[in-house]
């Protein structure tokens, strides 16, 4: 979901004409691909075997900080041809197609993650935490 806030966020600076509107747009953007980040990048993490985990993230980063540059390059060349509004907006379009096309994605990944996660107990922590939590706020309404 925040994927899809972050190109919402996108396309809507671009179709923005107002400071204001403006401002508020790129806050949502930029929650949008925070959340989205730091999700992706828990995932990985949690998923990996701890052993290859400094490979994973070595990859990850070139992944982000090696392809920045062609990024930009082609995002210039796009916006010197259809403008900068419409070369984010489009960018904005893909962010929601790619989010739509991994929540299509996401239930043989979650049945691939589950396995990981009971197997690390990650699983009976957050169920013996959630019932703690509840437990607790059953007693300080009582």
């Amino acid at each position: 979901m925040t994927a899809v806030l972050f190109g919402v966020g996108l396309v809507a600076f671009a179709l923005s004409r107002h400071v204001v509107l403006s401002v508020l747009a790129l806050v949502v953007t930029g929650y949008g691909m925070m959340v989205s980040l730091a999700a992706s990048n828990t995932l990985l993490q949690t998923l990996v075997e701890e052993r290859m985990r400094g490979r994973l993230m070595s990859i990850y980063a070139m992944a982000f900080v090696g392809t920045a540059p062609f990024g930009s390059l082609l995002a210039g060349g796009l916006a010197a041809h259809i403008g900068a509004p419409a070369t984010i907006a489009l960018g904005g379009g893909v962010c929601v197609a790619v989010a739509g096309w991994f929540y299509v994605k996401l239930p043989s990944l979650k049945a691939r993650a589950r396995p990981v996660s009971e197997r690390m107990g990650l699983l009976p922590r957050v169920a013996s935490g959630m019932r703690e939590a509840t437990r607790r706020m059953e007693a300080v309404e009582d």
